[in-house]
């Protein structure tokens, strides 16, 4: 009898505790896709506040020739840190951290940067500093 109690004694443990994890897990998906977006948000806020910012980045993806060669390695600079931002938003994505839904807009993100006339000029030189794989979905998913 006292066995009997013991087994269910520690299922309902095992049960609890995995409850538990995964409460866990959840609160650290939402803390992380939170601070992600935070990042983001803040490039958006600067370049609203700054509008020489503003303007550099706009004429870097619509027409990149058009830039001195310190505005085009500024726009670079800028491009680089965002699809950072971005490629560590896909890594949580491609390890399973982040669920389509929540990945949906970002992916729209990552392929706003380098779909544009500068984004891809950019993306051609430089892709190969990013991961592999975040490559292989602007390949396989951008156009």
């Amino acid at each position: 009898m006292f066995e009997g109690i013991g087994v269910i004694a520690i299922v309902a443990s095992l049960i609890l505790v995995a409850m538990e994890l995964r409460q866990n897990t959840n609160v650290a998906q939402a803390n992380a896709l939170f601070q992600l977006s935070a990042a983001l948000d803040d490039s958006y806020r600067r370049r609203a506040q700054d509008p020489e910012l503003a303007q550099l980045i706009k004429d870097g993806h619509d027409d990149i020739d058009s830039l001195t060669e310190l505005e085009r390695e500024q726009f670079a600079s800028w491009l680089r840190a965002d699809i950072n931002q971005l490629e560590a938003i896909w890594t949580y994505y491609d390890l399973g951290l982040m669920s389509d839904d929540n990945f949906g807009g970002f992916a729209a993100s990552i392929c706003s940067r380098v779909s544009t006339k500068g984004g891809r000029r950019y993306w051609k030189n430089e892709a190969q500093y990013f991961n592999s794989g975040l490559g292989d979905y602007v390949k396989n998913t951008c156009h």
